[in-house]
């Protein structure tokens, strides 16, 4: 397993994460602490990933998929940004 420091309670978004190395771009980050929004046209059925289908072509499909990306891991993006308040 590649280990990766300072990405405990991060959050990223992965494109391209349904298969290949997108996927496992996924997993290691998920693996090191990372909260991972994945998107593809086939999204992975991984735990502790969030699955979002879209088409990373697609402009408004991307802005479209933000939503649930924003509403599931908002906190954290919240808390990152904002170190000194409290949630």
């Amino acid at each position: 397993m590649v280990r990766v420091e300072g990405l405990q309670d991060r959050v990223a978004l992965v494109t391209g994460a349904g298969r290949g190395i997108g996927l496992r771009i996924a997993q290691v980050l998920s693996a090191n602490g990372a909260r991972v929004a994945a998107l593809d046209l086939i999204p992975p059925d991984e735990p502790g990933l969030l699955a979002i289908e879209a088409d990373a072509s697609d402009e408004a499909a991307v802005a479209a998929a933000l939503t649930p990306v924003l509403t599931s891991l908002a906190r954290q993006l919240l808390a990152d940004l904002y170190p000194s308040v409290r949630y």
